[in-house]
């Protein structure tokens, strides 16, 4: 199993992504828009529709910056995507430059 970190800037229908399976380890995620946003992980290869519900998100107010880390990896069997929705719930991506990103995750 290999590792990485990937620093990101989220810019419209732009994601950060590992096509295959991966494990994430931790991530942290800096607002730079004026609004709330959400960051939502998907199990996936690629970036899903407007409208996909996503396996776990984050509520991150303006300005804000948000870091998870836990003592477990958390398994991904199809890949990982993290990507900003101005909606809770369901995917709706951004159209505009809103997020930094740094991810360390392992994958194979």
């Amino acid at each position: 199993m290999r590792s990485d970190i990937q620093t990101t800037c989220v810019n419209p229908g732009k994601q950060l992504v590992v096509a295959n399976p991966a494990a994430l380890a931790g991530f942290s995620c800096k607002n730079l828009s004026g609004a709330t946003f959400y960051l939502m992980l998907f199990d996936a290869a690629a970036l899903p529709a407007n409208g996909t519900a996503a396996k776990r998100e984050w509520e991150i107010g303006p300005g804000q910056t948000y870091e998870w880390d836990q003592p477990a990896l958390l398994p991904l069997t199809t890949g990982l995507v993290l990507a900003v929705s101005t909606t809770p719930a369901t995917l709706t991506i951004t159209g505009t430059n809103d997020a930094l990103i740094d991810s360390t995750y392992f994958y194979s």
